[in-house]
């Protein structure tokens, strides 16, 4: 399982890297918030207009090229960890793909 969330992290990566111009910066932020875990990764391409973040939210199209099969399977792995993914993108300043999860509150 940790496996997956690890391919789930290094394909939202994949996408922003190719969405950024050389010398561009990938942040990745890890956090808690209201009960879950959040992953932030932000990268500085050339975002989405609204009409295609609502689009592309849809359908979890991240990154630049429409792979959607990339996304489909981030998608389905964020879910089976009862979690969401989320994206918010600004045109010619980049986009921010959040992963939510519930926290772990005991441990076997």
């Amino acid at each position: 399982m940790h496996d997956q969330l690890k391919q789930v992290i290094l394909n939202i990566s994949k996408n922003g890297f190719e969405a950024m111009k050389a010398g561009e910066k990938l942040s990745i932020r890890i956090y808690h918030e209201n009960e879950q875990a959040k992953i932030d990764i932000v990268d500085m391409g050339q975002g989405l207009n609204e009409r295609k973040v609502v689009w592309c939210s849809s359908l979890l199209y991240i990154g630049k090229g429409g792979n959607l099969i990339r996304a489909v399977c981030v998608k389905r792995i964020i879910e089976s960890f009862h979690g969401t993914v989320e994206l918010t993108s600004i045109p010619l300043i980049g986009t921010t793909v959040t992963i939510c999860l519930p926290l772990i509150t005991d441990h076997p």
